[in-house]
């Protein structure tokens, strides 16, 4: 059953995709009959209902390329005239678009908001993709240089505490953890132990290792978001060189469901979970969101497809990834999402919606960093609240994610902080060692030679995107030392157990149930 349904849902991705002039005529289809809690529907009347939906929908000439029966939502091809007589029909709650659009922060948030910003305006970096990419600027091989020891300025590890943890033998061995992303440096040291069996790529014409010529975007510099978020989840630990994960040991599959353009589709997105759920994963890591207007919004004018949405779109999108998520949670997935970086309190802008903060049976994780830490690594408080992180009763915890202050608050944003590593001195912008470090890049990337001014395959990054694998890191060592199965509400009672309770006494807008710590899982107690 589960290999028919990893088949199915390959062959929807690739039949939608296969030819380009189809992407704007993607739908998604929502019955009202489906196997979720509370719709129960025994399995055999689940399969007759379904048998006949398929059969009305392909008599309006419309192509079914997936369809899910507990869920109660189908992936439809076709002219306007099927779609608009499938809406018409008994049974069907809803047809929308599968709209592409960034489920990705954009390049200036990617690299550091304001300083992101300022780095792209800065004219030694505006120079043309070309040149960007010449034997020029890629000529220093990857083997004529030394990969410092990055750990010690890994100061989202002491704020989780993880050594402890990793020095009482917890890795996370044991648990699966899926990284839904895009852009993966597969041959990372700290990544390619990821699993090739199970990593998949939704994305048609593309592979799952970043191909930055896909990309054609000066402004991202190379930058691997997904190697990211999955080193912080389990990057390998390479004996004194780089950085090191949360769960180091714990079995990565890479899943991409995000082009390496950034964009992706609802229906992509959809198709990553559900294959995550297939293949078994303990724990779905997802760093990637939007922010949506419940009344729906017109076309950005300043991207190149149709993104626009109505208010009836936004419901249904809500409703589906409900029913998605709730199938994983049912299934035994727990689903760690990032709570966005709009810096909004979601609880007061009720015309928005944060995908898949605000979404049910998700964990949703806010940021916390500290500020100009590089000028006083041994006192610097590790816990505040960042200051792009979106907040709201939808927040179930905290994790380090980096902050932004010290370049917001701070006339002097040139002034350098150096850290002497077992290589020799590393200096930088002070405000950047407030970042989340970890693998991100290739040691040729011009990122690397501009940022740091030397080469390297890791990089400071900010956001919830890397608030969220610290989380799931942490669901991984609790799955590993449990050497078994964890159900979601289960994974969530531990994880308040492996909580600092920071703010407000008990659950508050800011960090939910507190701050995640590693270290509470030795004396976690099952």
């Amino acid at each position: 059953m589960r290999s028919s349904i990893v088949a199915a849902l390959l062959a929807s991705v690739v039949a939608v995709l296969g030819d380009d002039t189809q992407l704007l005529q993607e739908w998604v289809a929502l019955f009202s009959k489906h196997a979720s809690l509370g719709s129960a529907i025994a399995a055999s009347a689940l399969g007759e209902y379904t048998t006949t939906m398929k059969h009305a929908i392909r008599a309006t000439g419309a192509d079914i390329t997936f369809y899910h029966p507990e869920i109660g939502m189908a992936t439809i091809t076709g002219p306007a005239q099927s779609i608009t007589s499938i809406k018409k029909m008994a049974g069907v709650k809803g047809v929308f678009r599968s709209v592409q659009r960034r489920f990705i922060p954009a390049p200036d948030e990617i690299l550091g908001g304001p300083a992101g910003r300022r780095l792209q305006e800065n004219h030694n970096t505006r120079v043309d993709a070309a040149i960007r990419r010449s034997a020029a600027a890629r000529s220093l091989p990857a083997a004529a240089f030394q990969e410092p020891d990055f750990r010690p300025l890994q100061w989202s590890r002491l704020a989780i505490d993880a050594d402890r943890a990793l020095n009482a033998g917890l890795k996370g061995k044991g648990a699966t953890v899926a990284v839904l992303d895009t852009v993966f440096y597969l041959d990372h040291p700290a990544i390619k132990h990821y699993d090739q069996s199970l990593s998949c790529n939704f994305i048609e014409h593309e592979q799952l290792a970043f191909n930055y010529t896909l990309a054609n975007d000066p402004d991202l510099l190379d930058f691997s978001h997904g190697t990211h978020t999955a080193s912080t989840v389990a990057g390998a630990d390479l004996g004194g060189k780089g950085t090191i994960g949360v769960a180091p040991e714990a079995n990565l599959v890479l899943v991409k469901v995000i082009s390496d353009t950034g964009y992706g589709s609802d229906a992509q997105v959809v198709a990553g979970i559900l294959y995550a759920v297939a293949v078994g994963v303990d724990i779905i890591s997802m760093s990637i969101g939007s922010l949506a207007s419940v009344t729906g919004a017109p076309h950005d004018p300043q991207t190149d497809i149709d993104d626009s949405y109505t208010a009836s779109d936004a419901r249904m999108w809500i409703q589906m990834y409900n029913r998605v998520v709730l199938f994983a949670h049912a299934s035994g997935v727990t689903v760690v999402v990032a709570a966005g970086n709009d810096a909004v309190q979601l609880d007061k802008q009720t015309d928005l919606f944060a995908f898949f903060a605000e979404n049910k049976w998700t964990i949703s994780v806010a940021a916390t960093g500290p500020t100009f830490w590089a000028k006083d690594p041994k006192h610097a408080k590790l816990t505040g609240s960042s200051s792009h992180t979106n907040t709201g009763s939808a927040i179930n915890f905290s994790a380090p994610g980096g902050n932004d202050e010290a370049y917001d608050f701070n006339a002097n944003i040139q002034a350098t902080c150096s850290y002497t590593l077992n290589t020799g001195v590393f200096s930088t912008y002070c405000y950047r060692f407030d970042y989340v470090l970890s693998a991100a890049l290739s040691p040729d990337t011009l990122v690397s030679k501009l940022r740091y001014g030397m080469p390297t395959r890791y990089a400071f990054v900010e956001g919830t995107s890397m608030a969220t694998p610290h989380v799931a890191g942490v669901a991984a060592l609790i799955r590993g030392k449990k050497k078994g199965r964890i159900s979601p509400d289960q994974m969530l009672e531990y994880l308040k157990r492996c909580s600092l309770d920071l703010g407000d006494k008990g659950k508050d807008p800011i960090y939910g149930y507190g701050l995640v710590s590693a270290s509470k899982v030795i004396d976690l107690k099952f």
